[in-house]
This record gives structure tokens, sequence and C-alpha cells, in this order.
């Protein structure tokens, strides 16, 4: 199974323009099983303190190409795609998070917190009201590949 992030946004897009990454999932004969949409850029800011902003807060998954696991405890508990079994990644920028090197780790595919926020802190998202619909095409001990398209890759 293959699913697809094409990034339409940026990492500081806030409210309606939040989620711009139309997602696909592809079958095992790359036929259409689902569309949906979501993010692929962590929270614009650190919630705690709004003035930490973007790769001052967190690290940010590079596009290219990776490989994920469904998961039922994958991200905090809950039920995910976990990306390249935690393994250290690369990132878009400097990660706070990893002595400022441009790496990520933990990256899980998960829901997003609601319409208009993330809720992550370097993890593809999907929109909250399409969370419980993709996992039932995505189930439990599935796994394929991850590919994130971003054209606006530098353009935080």
């Amino acid at each position: 199974m293959n699913i697809i992030f094409r990034e339409y946004g940026r990492w500081t897009d806030t409210g309606e323009r939040t989620f711009r990454a139309v997602i696909s999932v592809l079958g095992d004969a790359q036929q259409l099983l689902w569309t949906g949409i979501g993010s692929t850029f962590p929270n614009p800011f650190d919630p705690d303190n709004p003035d930490i902003q973007t790769t001052e807060a967190y690290g940010c998954l590079a596009a290219g190409v990776y490989s994920w696991e469904y998961r039922d405890d994958a991200h905090n508990g809950e039920p995910g795609l976990n990306i390249n079994n935690n393994a250290l990644l690369d990132a878009i920028a400097k990660n706070p998070n990893q002595n400022g090197q441009p790496v990520i780790d933990h990256v899980d595919i998960h829901a997003a917190w609601n319409d208009v926020w993330r809720g992550s802190a370097g993890c593809p998202t999907v929109v909250k009201p399409q969370w419980d619909h993709f996992l039932e095409i995505v189930r439990v001990g599935q796994h394929g590949s991850l590919e994130i398209y971003r054209p606006n890759e530098g353009l935080i």
C-alpha cells in the first residue's frame, strides 16, 4: 500500500489554510483506495509560547520516500502509522529538538488536533473529521511506502 502526501501549503499557514496537502492511498495494484486532506508540516508555533515559531519550535520531515507500519499505539498510545520504525530521518531545517541537527525521529502519521490546528511536533497529519475513514482503509498490521511531495520545500 502506498500513501502519498502532495503538500501545497506552507509551514506558517494557519486557520482555513492549515491543511493543504492532498493525501492519496493506493492499493498494491496502485488503484486509488482513498483521498483526503492533511498536512506534512508540524504546528506553525509552540502553543505554550507563540513567539517560538516554525524551525525554532520543531523539526519537519523532509520530502522523500519512507516506509510505514500501522500500529495501535504508534502516536502517544493512539493508532497511527509509524514512519521508518522511529529511525533518525532528514528534516527540512535545523531541529531544536535534535541539538540543531537537520534530522527528526519518532515520526508518525496521526490525526490532527482539530480543523485548524495540526497538533503535531513534526508528524504528517490527517484532518480530524477524515481520520476514522482513513483508518478503515489503513488497518492493523498493514505497511507500505509513504511519499511526501512538497514543491515549496524551501519556503517555510
